[in-house]
């Protein structure tokens, strides 16, 4: 029996949706901090695309290293 897995972008946010981006980070060899993951989380208001965007801003912005100073950079908001 073949499993098929669908992916929603736009699940709502859970250890599930946080840890897809930690993990997508060690995949490409970002170091991101946790406070980072609750800032994008905070962000994304449960969009995973959202989440996805804020994240490839933010490492632009932190050379590969990811804070939860350069994800309020990114969004405009305060830390």
């Amino acid at each position: 029996m073949k499993i098929t897995y669908i992916i929603d972008y736009n699940c709502p946010y859970s250890y599930i949706g946080l840890n897809r981006i930690k993990k997508a980070c060690e995949k490409e060899g970002v170091s991101i901090s946790d406070s980072a993951l609750d800032a994008i989380s905070a962000s994304a208001e449960g969009g995973m695309r959202d989440a996805y965007s804020v994240l490839d801003q933010a490492i632009a912005l932190g050379e590969g290293v990811v804070t939860e100073e350069d994800v309020h950079k990114v969004t405009g908001t305060m830390g």
